[in-house]
């Protein structure tokens, strides 16, 4: 535009010429500014009357209200409607932004929930809602943000607590973790807890039982992977803190989940089988009391019943076993080995701890079939694609 406007006042030698095509750009920036003004406190990805519509379609995808100064005046509006006492507000990463800049007096009284809790709620979409508008941002006679008010019944997340917290958890962290299998769920439950900061982060991961279940973004990584805030699925009340969180409705292998402080940094973590852990715990207790067939980072056992190695840990996190785990069989029939391993004269097993094992109280456990062929040996461990071996382990099999 600016290449343009530089040619058009070198090709109008002319005085009066010059004036238009000054005044032209004057305009058109001044025609800016003041829209600029009328719309403050919404930011638009572009400010040009030349390309703008006044659809409201369009208005709400230009405009950018999820953000502190397009939210902020709704939540000045919604703390003055009650001037000294606390106001429970719908969960949304617009009035946890807000929340964050308030001055402490406020921030204080602005307490964010789960939307079935809440008092009231700023909707972005009110004519989809079911509650009363009490104010609303217009641009354009369209709009932009609604204060409306809720009708909170009685806290579904303190019957959730009821039905689940004197069961058995599968894992214990910061949070303790059930499943609820008649819907498919997991359960987080901490007490006693602080209410969690609105925009404290949790991530899934979502082992299937079949790689096809999964999305084709998500295969080549063989897990769902999500994230969520502890209001989006979860209340507090009375020093208590529960969320209920739906799962896929595919076949489920292992979940992996916790909270991040950074991308690296896990604040708090847990790993686990979908159906039935107390098999892998058994598993443990008997392994633990005998002696391991080879002791490298993980104690590894041959079972005496079936053809399977069990792995053992202890202390041990998710983080110990993220790394994916091999096994290098040597038959006593090179016949037996598929037609691809035959060059190399041993069969390559592979598996991902969490698809075969558990991780709790501080304890790693694992089962990994072997194939029912005669084995003369094996060498097992873990290794990091790409960089190479982090631990191994070699066993013999005498009696084979």
């Amino acid at each position: 535009a600016m290449f343009g406007l530089h040619w058009l006042l070198g090709a109008a030698p002319r005085k009066r010429l010059r004036i238009l095509a000054y005044g032209s750009a004057g305009g058109g920036l001044a025609a800016t500014l003041v829209a600029m003004t009328i719309l403050y406190p919404f930011h638009n990805f572009h400010f040009n009357f030349l390309v703008d519509r006044t659809t409201p379609e369009s208005i709400k995808m230009q405009y950018r209200t999820n953000t502190w100064a397009g939210i902020h005046p709704m939540v000045s509006r919604l703390l003055d409607l009650r001037a000294a006492s606390e106001i429970l507000v719908a969960h949304n990463a617009g009035v946890a932004a807000a929340r964050r800049i308030l001055p402490e007096l406020d921030r204080n009284r602005l307490i964010v929930e789960n939307r079935v809790n809440a008092e009231f709620s700023i909707e972005r979409d009110p004519d989809a809602s079911s509650g009363t508008a009490l104010y609303a941002a217009n641009i354009y006679n369209t709009t932009l943000w609604a204060i409306e008010r809720r009708n909170p019944g009685e806290n579904p997340y303190a019957a959730i607590y009821d039905e689940t917290a004197f069961s058995e958890p599968v894992a214990r962290s910061d949070y303790d973790i059930y499943i609820d299998y008649a819907d498919q769920s997991l359960v987080y439950i901490k007490e006693p807890c602080a209410r969690p900061v609105a925009r404290d982060g949790f991530f899934l991961l979502v082992f299937p039982e079949r790689a096809d279940d999964l999305p084709d973004a998500d295969r080549h990584t063989g897990r769902a992977n999500r994230s969520f805030t502890f209001y989006d699925f979860g209340s507090a009340f009375n020093g208590k803190c529960v969320a209920k969180v739906p799962l896929p409705d595919y076949d489920i292998a292992a979940i992996r989940t916790g909270q991040l402080r950074t991308v690296d940094d896990p604040r708090w973590e847990a790993a686990f089988p979908y159906q039935d852990p107390s098999v892998y715990k058994a598993g443990y207790v008997a392994a633990a009391s005998i002696e391991p067939d080879s002791r490298a980072e993980f104690n590894v056992y041959r079972s005496e019943d079936k053809p399977a190695l069990a792995y053992l840990r202890e202390p041990c996190g998710p983080s110990d076993v993220e790394h994916p785990f091999f096994i290098h069989i040597t038959p006593e029939r090179e016949s037996d080995l598929p037609t691809e391993r035959k060059q190399y004269g041993f069969d390559n097993w592979g598996f991902d701890f969490l698809l075969h094992g558990i991780v709790f109280d501080g304890k790693c456990f694992a089962e990994a079939p072997l194939p029912d062929y005669p084995i003369v040996s094996l060498r097992t461990g873990q290794f990091i694609r790409g960089e190479g071996e982090v631990w191994d382990a070699t066993l013999i099999f005498e009696n084979s």
